[in-house]
């Protein structure tokens, strides 16, 4: 909840995140997931070819 200007309460247009309105993935559906983000292939790309720090240009 945050508080306008004078003082009125807004409410966030956003819901809470909790384990009842969420999706639980399993340990396999949690890899997938990561694997699909560019971040992840670009991180295990720059280890494939022997890089060992991370990417930090992207505002990560």
């Amino acid at each position: 909840m945050v508080h306008g200007e004078e003082g009125t309460s807004v409410l966030s247009k956003y819901v809470d995140y909790r384990s009842d309105n969420t999706t639980i993935l399993s340990v396999e559906q949690t890899k997938e997931k990561l694997l699909s983000l560019d971040y992840i292939q670009k991180e295990l790309e720059d280890y494939k070819n022997g890089g060992t720090k991370p990417i930090v240009s992207e505002g990560f």
